[in-house]
């Protein structure tokens, strides 16, 4: 990409150099330089672009404030290919002219005082709001790494540049702008945080796979300022980091208008991009809750608005013994309610798709004792057997052969033998493996435990409590060969992604019924069982 500063953004033919100059580097000047006090500068009309981004926010104007710093970047127009030799600090000051009755992105720049300029005849200006983003050390724009919260919905951080110049040869340009129309670089995640999932807002994070911080440039070999973005590739700079924070440590209830059911809404800029995945943490210091953004092709000037919500990806989860699992199966579409929507997919071990195309349910197929066993596998892709053993062997399921990383997104997968261990344990599991004589359950239980629902909201299963929050597992059974069973009092069987040390024809796997549990059974890799995903995130 080219490098921002070694482009011309703007004409500004009054303005050549700076005072600390060393000596006049304007090629073949049209008059003379000389130096210019704060009280004989001129001063300029800035106006806002009329975006969501710093103009107006859900209707609200948000003005520019008196005293707010603006850099102007000079520069030689013959010796643009140079680092500019000039950078000025402007002063903000909100109109009061009664042409523009009721415009909050009206304002005039004035140059700071103690400050001096040196008037000349063939100059480059880039103007940088705020005056934060220009780094005079390696004349280039930086996105910062932390952002302040203000209050009152105002915007921590705004950036934007005055865009005037598309092209160096361009003459239909106005050699001597005296307006300066700065447009946004970034878009604002307006983020609502619901009373109920955070008490005290200290801190938010939003991170992802491309840097967010560090130096802004032109996308590609584009002129046009509006295309900045986060420079993945200047060699010899700091690159940035993947991760912005809004501090929110001088947040005051006193500042702000919290709506009765005590959400609080806060505002960050983010640079454009078409990032993989965008995670937003949202912290008291103490407590944690973590969402995944649906959009993530960042546009600048846009608003995205985001409700702080327990799900990664799109996909609510439970945390149970620091573990974040998913609340249903792997293609359910509930919790409970009936085998149709809450059994989910049955997949071979390493295997991304089933092996069936259809399942009819609940078709009687025999009675052991007062169980009925129902349903069957009416169309097959191929058997799920030994002698149709899947081909991947490997200690533990790579992202390629992760059915829930595949189907869920790289924040999502198949748990381990061991976290399977780590539920049992936070519930209150004792022993070795095996959990017998489990307490009959309901849905309403809540005390720390695991317990066999013979009904919960229409199926059986399993539910485990750690004594705030709770889990449900269907008993979903499993499709060996042609068959496949299920009935209330039988048992689940849930994949792990660990594959046994010493066998290539077993697997780990959690398999339940009314009376015990083992987090760690094994079986051949070709049997058709569920996934429950779990997320690090």
């Amino acid at each position: 990409m080219k490098k921002l500063f070694f482009l011309a953004v703007a004409v500004v033919a009054m303005l050549s150099a700076c005072s600390d100059d060393k000596g006049d580097v304007v090629d073949n000047p049209k008059e003379e330089s000389k130096d210019v006090t704060d009280d004989q500068a001129p001063t300029f009309t800035a106006t806002i672009e009329n975006l969501t981004t710093r103009a107006a926010i859900d209707g609200e104007s948000v003005c520019w404030e008196n005293g707010e710093e603006v850099t102007l970047v000079f520069n030689s127009k013959e010796k643009r290919s140079f680092a500019a030799f000039c950078a000025a600090k402007y002063t903000v000051t909100p109109s009061a002219d009664e042409l523009w009755p009721g415009w909050p992105n009206k304002a005039t720049l004035k140059i700071k005082k103690g400050e001096t300029i040196k008037l000349g005849s063939d100059a480059l200006c880039l103007a940088v709001s705020p005056a934060s983003m220009y780094n005079s050390g390696n004349n280039v724009i930086t996105f910062p790494h932390t952002q302040d919260y203000k209050g009152d919905g105002k915007l921590p951080f705004a950036p934007m540049v005055f865009d005037n110049y598309k092209s160096y040869d361009d003459p239909s340009l106005d050699p001597c702008p005296s307006n300066f129309a700065f447009t946004n670089v970034a878009a604002q995640l307006k983020i609502t945080v619901p009373g109920s999932l955070i008490e005290s807002v200290k801190k938010i994070n939003v991170t992802s796979n491309l840097f967010m911080s560090g130096v802004m440039e032109c996308e590609g070999a584009a002129d046009d300022l509006t295309k900045l973005v986060i420079n993945q590739t200047r060699e010899g700079n700091p690159l940035g980091a993947n991760r912005l924070t809004l501090d929110c440590y001088n947040y005051e209830l006193s500042n702000v208008q919290i709506p009765a059911d005590g959400s609080k809404t806060f505002y960050i800029s983010i640079p454009q991009a078409n990032y993989d995945y965008l995670r937003i943490e949202v912290t008291d210091g103490f407590d944690t809750k973590i969402m995944y953004m649906a959009e993530t092709n960042i546009v600048r000037g846009a608003l995205y608005s985001v409700t702080m919500e327990n799900t990664i990806m799109g996909h609510d989860f439970v945390e149970i013994g620091g573990k974040k699992w998913a609340t249903m199966n792997l293609g359910a579409t509930t919790v409970a309610g009936s085998p149709a929507t809450c059994f989910g997919g049955y997949y071979a071990w390493s295997e991304t798709a089933p092996r069936y195309t259809g399942i009819t349910i609940n078709t009687p197929i025999k009675t052991s004792g007062d169980v009925t066993f129902t349903g069957w596998v009416n169309e097959h892709k191929k058997a799920y057997s030994s002698d149709d053993m899947p081909a991947y062997v490997s200690a533990t399921l790579d992202a390629e052969h992760d059915v829930a990383t595949q189907a869920w997104g790289n924040m999502w997968r198949t748990p381990t033998k061991e976290d399977f261990r780590a539920l049992y344990e936070a519930c209150g599991g004792t022993g070795d493996y095996t959990a017998e004589n489990l307490p009959a359950g309901t849905a309403s239980t809540t005390a720390k435990g695991i317990y066999w629902c013979k009904n919960y909201d229409g199926v059986a299963g399993m539910l485990f409590c750690d004594g705030s929050n709770k889990l449900f597992f269907p008993a979903a059974y499993c499709i060996i060969a042609e068959e496949f069973f299920t009935a209330s009092g039988f048992n689940g069987n849930y994949w792990s992604s660990t594959h046994h040390p010493e066998r290539a024809d077993r697997a780990y796997y959690m398999y339940f019924n009314s009376k015990s549990l083992n987090p760690a059974d094994v079986a051949s890799p070709a049997t058709g069982y569920s996934i429950r995903p779990l997320s690090d995130g």
